[in-house]
């Protein structure tokens, strides 16, 4: 007797941690000076405040049942939920949904398993 799974959805919330300076800020063919000081000063206070609120919302997350991975430049988290789920659990715990990718996947296991519990290809 076969088994297959049921599809189901998965949400995930992808989220932009920091980049390249340049990227920050404009740095490139810049002289060093008192305007640099301040974009540095201006730059440190803005990644110390997106890095705090970022620090909360992942503890909340994972605080909630979802799990995640980061990458080089953002972190992803995901739970098997849809996508309205998602939009009504961020509002209960009081998350702004602004600068989060948020996208639902559908999806079916692949693995279909055969009487004794072997894999069939």
């Amino acid at each position: 007797m076969s088994k297959v799974g049921k599809a189901r959805k998965t949400s995930n919330i992808t989220v932009f941690l920091f980049g390249k300076p340049a990227w920050e800020m404009n740095l490139e063919n810049q002289d060093v000076d008192d305007d640099m000081v301040q974009a540095l000063e201006n730059l440190g206070d803005e990644l110390k405040e997106r890095l705090h609120y970022l620090s909360g919302l992942t503890r909340k997350l994972l605080d909630n049942g979802w799990t995640g991975q980061g990458s080089l430049y953002d972190i992803s988290y995901y739970k098997d939920q849809s996508l309205e789920e998602t939009a009504r659990e961020l509002t209960e715990l009081g998350m702004n949904p602004r600068g989060m990718d948020i996208a639902e996947q559908d999806w079916q296991p692949s693995e279909e398993y055969i009487g004794n519990g072997s894999q069939k290809e």
